[in-house]
């Protein structure tokens, strides 16, 4: 049976050896992350647009209801945004302002071109 000493002496060793191989494995890791740097962030970068776009989607749609408001179809979009916005107000709970047209910047109404 080995005495104290060498038993300490043997597991210091070990633990010199185990530290050692961690940091070469360390080393390899950090080497190999560095291939896939561009690529994960490519795939965050797609995500976050993803992200963005779920969360501004009436952004989406409206640019693409402008880009195709023209003549009368034009016309039957702007009053189902409309009503998409009477909606959206009423689910938020906003009742009391869910059927007042929201003023602009300039101080008259959005739609008083009808």
């Amino acid at each position: 049976m080995a005495t104290l000493d060498t038993r300490l002496a043997l597991l210091a060793m070990r633990k010199s050896m185990l530290v050692a191989r961690s940091a070469v494995l360390r080393q390899s890791l950090v080497d190999e992350a560095d291939n896939w740097r561009a690529p994960i962030a490519r795939a965050d970068r797609v995500l976050d647009t993803v992200a963005w776009a779920r969360a501004h989607l009436h952004w989406l749609i409206g640019a693409a209801l402008a880009v195709t408001a023209t003549g009368r179809f034009g016309l039957w979009l702007r009053w189902g945004w409309r009503i998409a916005g009477y909606v959206r107000r009423l689910r938020r709970g906003d009742r009391a302002s869910a059927w007042t047209r929201p003023r602009s910047r300039f101080g008259r109404r959005e739609d008083d071109r009808f």
